[in-house]
């Protein structure tokens, strides 16, 4: 997937149409347009991708390469796990977080509980 493809998801993925992007961004709605119609001679912008990413909430290397550098490569349904959890709100995150933390450990107490 290149980067215009990805941007497009990720807007899509916020309920966002491209000029809520340029105002989120401060990019240019007509550079986002471009980009995301994959013109052959659209210049990219490091500054106007660094904007985007920020937008998002994600690294520049995610937005670029859809993956983090520190991160294994994940496949297309955990990648949309993790752009829906980056569209949810600081409180919502923090309620997934939490939620996810009680099924380890309600695992993990299953396993031991199996195990007596």
């Amino acid at each position: 997937m290149e980067i215009g493809q990805r941007v497009a998801r990720l807007r899509r993925q916020r309920g966002w149409n491209q000029s809520d992007l340029a105002s989120a961004s401060g990019v240019p709605q007509s550079w986002i347009s471009r980009l995301e119609a994959r013109r052959k001679n659209q210049r990219i912008d490091f500054a106007n991708v660094l904007r985007l990413a920020d937008a998002f909430g994600i690294s520049v290397d995610f937005l670029a390469r859809g993956r983090d550098l520190k991160m294994p490569a994940m496949d297309n349904e955990n990648r949309e796990y993790l752009a829906a959890l980056h569209s949810l709100s600081p409180t919502e995150r923090a309620f997934v977080r939490d939620f996810v933390v009680f099924l380890q450990r309600r695992g993990s107490k299953e396993l031991r509980d199996l195990g007596t």
